[in-house]
């Protein structure tokens, strides 16, 4: 979201299209481990599909944002050394242009572990 124009919306879709292409494959893969390797079980936690759940049942308001003000010249998306992040982290989805925080790594966690629907694991 940093490097590419979103075109005011919360993704950058350039990239979601790569990312859903690379996650059809992996989910293939997957798939073929389990069956050609009988004594292993491999799960495939569907991130993309919990992310774009309703962050807001955890308090999460701001998802197009992060929690500090980045860099825009060395170290595109990182936090700016020296400056004050935000004060509430719990309503931001991310804490810098890459990383998401400790209540969206939590929700996606709980939502891996219990599989709410089909399509998270």
């Amino acid at each position: 979201m940093t490097t590419y124009d979103t075109n005011g919306t919360e993704c950058v879709l350039e990239i979601d299209n790569d990312v859903k292409l690379f996650n059809d494959q992996l989910k293939s893969l997957v798939d073929d481990l389990n069956n050609d390797l009988t004594d292993a079980k491999f799960i495939y936690i569907n991130v993309t599909e919990i992310s774009s759940g309703n962050l807001s049942t955890v308090g999460i308001t701001i998802s197009n944002a992060p929690c500090c003000i980045v860099s825009s010249n060395t170290g595109k998306g990182q936090c700016m050394p020296n400056q004050v992040p935000c004060s509430n982290r719990s309503i931001y989805a991310f804490w810098d242009g890459f990383h998401p925080t400790e209540v969206t790594n939590v929700f996606i966690g709980s939502r891996a572990y219990s599989a709410q629907t089909s399509y998270d694991a």
